[in-house]
């Protein structure tokens, strides 16, 4: 009878000692806090001046800070922050903190390009009219613009339009921005006089 009862209380012996352990732990850990990147995608391009860091964290009492500067975070967990963009590529560093926990972050590059759209003509179009009307937008109205060499003006919207006359049968316009601390962009144009 003593062997029998000495077998059935080794459990309950160790099953005060687990509990007796979890007590003195404070219970099992928190789930550590989940970081997500929403927008922009990494290695992503612009023309635009501006970026907008958008994610959410699995933690909304989470500090998140964006290259330093801090961003609210909503009841939902998620979070916004638009940062200046400057030319070429920059880092973004995205960190989340909740106390008690070592911070997460998340990196991604952005780059910043000069972005030149022509919109009229449209490439390998025939056009009737003499001259032709070339039109478009640059992405910084601070650019200076050619069409087949000749600088054009650029209104503060980033549009530009001028009348260009075909001389030959099938003309290739080019059409070039150019920005200080950037690369030339030129995009050709071929259009085909009617007849």
């Amino acid at each position: 009878m003593k062997r029998y009862m000495l077998r059935l209380g080794v459990p309950i012996v160790l099953a005060v000692i687990v509990g007796l352990a979890v007590v003195a732990c404070g219970g099992p850990a928190p789930p550590r806090v989940r970081l997500e990147i929403t927008s922009p995608a990494s290695r992503a391009e612009t023309g635009a001046a501006e970026v907008t860091v958008t994610g959410i964290v699995s933690d909304a009492s989470a500090t998140v800070k964006i290259n330093d500067a801090t961003a609210a975070v909503a009841g939902d967990g998620s979070f916004s922050h638009t940062m200046p963009l400057p030319y070429g590529t920059t880092r973004i560093s995205v960190a989340a903190e909740v106390a008690g926990q070592s911070p997460i972050t998340r990196t991604l590059n952005v780059t910043r390009k000069l972005a030149l759209n022509v919109s009229s003509p449209e490439d390998n179009s025939v056009v009737a009219q003499n001259p032709v009307t070339v039109a478009g937008t640059v992405s910084d109205a601070a650019a200076k613009v050619y069409v087949a060499g000749s600088e054009v003006r650029v209104a503060d919207d980033g549009s530009f339009s001028t009348d260009l006359p075909l001389h030959y049968a099938e003309t290739v316009i080019k059409v070039t921005a150019q920005l200080e601390g950037t690369d030339p962009l030129s995009t050709l144009v071929t259009v085909t006089r009617a007849r």
